[in-house]
């Protein structure tokens, strides 16, 4: 009977303890599994946002490099455009000092024409003169 006892005891703690080890490891299984899940979530979350980043950042690169091209396309433009008014201004104040030196050639020969007017008058003023008296 002792060991039918000591067997009935045993079977009481065993039902007892069992299942509360059962929930311990369960719980501790759990917990376990549920830490590893996070920790895989949360590395590939990292692995992402790292991705993300360099992708960003190779974006940023290629758009820097992109604005650099275009502002130096835009630089050339401005620069050419610059130089075409320029030459075109140039060539104007070409054509004007041209009009400028052929009006002076111009009223040079009137003021000959008049200075030789103005002698022939003379002239013939003084030959008018010179028949009076």
């Amino acid at each position: 009977m002792g060991a039918v006892i000591l067997s009935a005891a045993t079977s009481v703690v065993l039902a007892i303890v069992l299942p509360i080890v059962a929930i311990i490891v369960g719980f501790a299984a759990g917990f376990a599994i549920y830490h590893f899940a996070l920790k895989r979530k949360t590395d590939r979350s990292k692995q992402l946002a790292s991705k993300m980043v360099e992708e960003a950042i190779v974006e940023a690169k290629k758009l820097r490099k992109d604005a650099v091209v275009e502002g130096k396309e835009e630089v050339k433009r401005e620069r050419s455009a610059f130089e075409n008014e320029k030459r075109e201004h140039n060539a104007e104040l070409q054509r004007s000092e041209q009009r400028l030196q052929q009006r002076e050639s111009s009223l040079d020969k009137k003021e000959s024409m008049l200075e030789k007017k103005e002698a022939t008058l003379d002239a013939k003023l003084e030959n008018v003169e010179t028949l009076k008296n």
